[in-house]
């Protein structure tokens, strides 16, 4: 069997975050509507919230075709989704990976994002 490196134009992030107290359902809730439109933007390719054993803390992983996937997605989370996502959560730790173009570190630094590159395959030595 092969492992294949993800294409290098492709972006995914896994972002923590702590689900404030008593705003679990409130964050589910935003969570199960974000993920629900994101199966309608064709630059998302995958995405995963997965929460602890006491649901306080929320992984996020998502994945973009490219920067304008990204930017896609990040337009109508900002739209429609912001407000209520920061009223039930805030972030711990946001990595991003892959190769982000300037206008999606722009957006991404604005939320505390940490880039990282590959040391070896797409876009590394």
């Amino acid at each position: 069997m092969s492992k294949k490196f993800a294409p290098p134009e492709q972006i995914f992030w896994i972002y923590e975050v702590k689900i404030n107290p008593g705003k679990t359902e409130e964050f589910v809730s935003v969570a199960r509507d974000l993920m629900a439109t994101m199966e309608d933007e064709p630059g998302t390719v995958e995405y995963r919230y997965s929460l602890n054993a006491d649901r306080s803390i929320c992984h996020i992983y998502e994945r973009y075709r490219d920067s304008d996937g990204l930017i896609a997605h990040a337009d109508n989370f900002g739209r429609a989704f912001s407000e209520r996502f920061a009223e039930a959560c805030s972030p711990s730790r946001f990595s991003v990976y892959g190769a982000p173009d300037d206008r999606v570190r722009s957006i991404l630094h604005q939320y505390g994002a940490t880039f990282l590159s590959n040391i070896i395959g797409p876009t590394g030595s």
